[in-house]
């Protein structure tokens, strides 16, 4: 526990909760959570001692992906490259108010924005488990009226959105349209900027992506073929370099004598003077007779 949020001991995203309804006691103390046999979540010190616990182990790694360093102020928690602060404001605000309150919590924080459902579902529980005392909140977005269409303050896409029943006609709206996101089903309603409503603070921090690679599983199966491929190539240039050099220089090599011709003479050679030695020998033979 951290402040008055709850996390993971791993540092998971809290995305789901299941707290019990006997849970809502102001006097139950506890910085530990454990869950009860029908599955509902307790709140309890963590000295605690308990009649059992189940090991968790992750899963073997066996793709790359992707981590990111984030440090989330205190008291705020942190989902995905995000921190958001929950801490309830009693007091209701006007959008600019919210907005200047978040400023003043962080440089970079501002209302807060939803670009996906699961961020949207995240939301919710942590609203849920903290028992927020406003029923609707406010979103950072209003009505562009250069483009007559609404935007985000943060100036993120507007890929997702959570309409009640179909995003409003903008012929219908004017500068001074905003929205505001129901705590109950996380549905969003338009209102006016100046009506004053509950608000959670969000801060995108800068993030360095930290990329880490499985090592290839039998890698030595690949050095064979690899090597083999390159002195392939190799071979290949070889040959094609002194074809090059033949050809420019083919005059040249026609001048030389061939291996033939000199085999030829010298074996000629040698059967001459075979022949010359028979006919002497022959013709002393005769003379003795």
């Amino acid at each position: 526990m951290d402040g008055i949020n709850y996390q993971w001991s791993d540092g998971s995203d809290t995305v789901f909760t299941h707290w019990d309804a006997a849970d809502d006691d102001d006097f139950i103390l506890g910085d530990c959570v454990y869950m009860d046999v029908t599955g509902g979540w307790r709140r309890a010190d963590c000295e605690m001692p308990l009649q059992g616990a189940l090991c968790h182990v992750p899963p073997p790694k066996s793709n790359a992906f992707t981590t990111y360093e984030v440090v989330c102020p205190s008291t705020w928690v942190r989902f995905g490259a995000s921190c958001y602060s929950f801490e309830p404001v009693v007091q209701r605000l006007t959008l600019d108010e919210a907005r200047e309150h978040c400023r003043h919590k962080a440089n970079t924080s501002d209302v807060l924005t939803i670009e996906t459902e699961t961020e949207n579902r995240f939301v919710l529980e942590q609203l849920w488990s903290y028992g927020f005392p406003h029923q609707i909140i406010w979103l950072g977005m209003f009505f562009n009226t250069d483009t007559d269409s609404m935007a985000w303050f943060d100036g993120s896409p507007m890929d997702y959105s959570n309409w009640n029943f179909q995003a409003p006609d903008p012929s219908l709206l004017t500068a001074d349209t905003c929205v505001s996101t129901r705590v109950s089903d996380g549905m969003w309603l338009l209102c006016q900027c100046t009506d004053r409503l509950g608000f959670v603070c969000k801060t995108n921090l800068d993030t360095i992506p930290e990329v880490e690679v499985e090592p290839l599983n039998g890698l030595h199966y690949g050095i064979v073929p690899a090597a083999v491929l390159v002195a392939m190539l190799i071979f290949a240039v070889l040959v094609a370099v002194l074809w090059l050099v033949y050809k420019r220089n083919r005059t040249r090599f026609r001048r030389l004598p061939s291996l033939g011709n000199a085999y030829y003479r010298h074996t000629s050679s040698q059967a001459t003077d075979s022949d010359g030695n028979v006919l002497i020998t022959d013709l002393e033979a005769h003379s003795g007779e």
